[in-house]
């Protein structure tokens, strides 16, 4: 795994990173997901996996893969924020428009013969490998669970997709100083949902 995501702000590892836009994604696949699950809500999860709404995300960065150039982890994770902003907003609009009588059909629009419906990060990689991702996606979201809802919606802005104390002032509605206190109290919860061994040590 090149993403350690043990670390509450899941940052990438120190070291040579490779900065492909496929290698990006992966790298950055547990983090995308959380954001995607965050933002989703009750209601759109019910309908999609935070898997499926990250994948609509990828797919939309790899359709700009012709234009793409590699300007920092900074910049690549608010871009993809960005797109997984307007991917949770897309599909909850597609589930409000359908007649309540129909159950919505999961269907993944390629856009272009360059990216395959069927693509999923790392699919070029080992099955030990896809598990060891798929476990550590679900780690972080079952940790972030833990977490309260504003503690979370801080942590999320400012940690997850690299925004700033004052934007995320501005989404949640609050003061700087409250984001500031929720961060710290959210990346401690996280920290001890993550590695409870942390609070054994200190028992």
């Amino acid at each position: 795994m090149e993403c350690d995501t043990r670390h509450p702000q899941g940052l990438p590892r120190v070291g040579a990173l490779d900065t492909t836009l496929d290698a990006c994604l992966v790298r950055h696949w547990p983090r995308l997901c959380a954001i995607v699950w965050h933002r989703g809500g009750a209601e759109l999860l019910e309908h999609f996996l935070p898997e499926d709404l990250a994948q609509d995300v990828a797919i939309r960065a790899l359709e700009q893969r012709p234009g793409f150039t590699y300007q920092g982890e900074q910049a690549f994770v608010r871009w993809i924020a960005t797109l997984a902003r307007r991917v949770v907003m897309d599909s909850a609009r597609l589930l409000a428009s359908r007649p309540p009588c129909l159950s919505i059909k999961r269907s993944i629009d390629g856009g272009t013969t360059t990216v395959p419906p069927s693509w999923i990060p790392g699919s070029e990689r080992s099955p030990a490998d896809l598990a060891d991702l798929n476990e550590e996606v679900h780690r972080v979201l079952k940790a972030l669970a833990t977490l309260s809802e504003k503690d979370r919606a801080a942590l999320v802005c400012v940690r997850f997709e690299y925004r700033s104390i004052a934007e995320a002032a501005e989404e949640l509605g609050c003061s700087h100083q409250a984001v500031v206190q929720r961060l710290r109290h959210g990346m401690a919860c996280l920290w001890r949902a993550l590695d409870p061994r942390a609070t054994q040590e200190r028992t």
